[in-house]
């Protein structure tokens, strides 16, 4: 995956038994390749059910390398509007 890549989000709802299957495009802004942080970012396309940019990484805890031992943590940022 690659800042300015477009990948496609098949959300099912509801999340869990039969549910609608939908499809949504977003294009991926910033990729996250560092010691203390590994993760990505996207902002969604026209025709998306939300309008806004999402961020999903993994941050070391007081400045671990994610590469090596340590504490991690996970994290998700999320600004959207409806």
């Amino acid at each position: 995956m690659l800042a300015g890549d477009v990948i496609v989000q098949r959300p099912v709802f509801p999340p869990i038994g039969i549910g609608l299957c939908l499809q949504f495009a977003v294009r991926v802004t910033r990729i996250y390749d560092r010691p203390d942080r590994v993760g990505f970012a996207y902002e969604t396309l026209a025709g998306h059910a939300e309008s806004g940019l999402s961020e999903f990484y993994f941050a070391g805890s007081g400045g671990a390398d994610l590469r090596g031992a340590g504490g991690q943590t996970a994290a998700r940022y999320l600004t959207t509007r409806p």
